[in-house]
C-alpha cells in the first residue's frame, strides 16, 4: 500500500486507518515514496503501522506521464536476507515480510517537484476522460 496524499488524508485516511487497526503485520506491507516531500516526517498513520510491526518499503513510483521515468530507481530500499536461487519470488516474498533491517536509499523529491508532478497527473487523468 503506497503513500500518497489523496490515499492517505480524508475519508481515504480512514479506510488505511481501519485496515492497519484491523490487518495482521503479515497481511500486507506499506510503501514511502517519493510523492512524499523530504520535508515531511512520516505520516501518523505509517508510524503507528510501523508500530504495529506492519513493514515499510520505500520505491520511487513513477506517475504515468512522459518525463516521469526520470523519477525511477531515484528512492528505494536495501536489506539483508537469504535468497534462494530455485525459489526467488517465495525468496524475496519472505524476504519483505520478515526479513532483516529495511534501509531506506536514496531521495524523496521536494515540495514544489512533488507539487509539480501531482498537478500534471491529474492533467493527464482530466484529459483522458474527456
Amino acid at each position: 500500500l503506497g503513500w500518497a496524499p489523496g490515499k492517505w488524508w480524508f475519508r481515504r485516511g480512514r479506510v488505511i486507518r481501519n485496515l492497519i487497526r484491523d490487518s495482521k503485520a503479515d497481511d500486507f506491507l506499506l510503501g514511502d515514496t517519493t510523492l512524499r516531500p523530504i520535508l515531511w516526517m512520516m505520516p501518523f498513520l505509517m508510524r503507528r503501522a510501523r508500530h504495529m510491526g506492519h513493514r515499510i518499503m520505500a520505491g520511487s513510483d513513477p506517475l504515468p506521464f512522459a518525463g516521469d521515468e526520470r523519477i525511477m530507481g531515484t528512492y528505494g530500499f536495501s536489506m539483508p536476507c537469504v535468497f534462494d536461487e530455485r525459489r526467488p519470488a517465495g525468496s524475496f516474498r519472505i524476504a519483505l515480510l520478515t526479513g532483516g533491517d529495511i534501509r531506506f536509499a536514496g531521495r524523496r523529491c521536494g515540495p514544489s517537484v512533488v507539487f509539480r508532478r501531482l498537478a500534471a497527473n491529474e492533467a493527464v487523468r482530466k484529459n483522458a476522460k474527456r
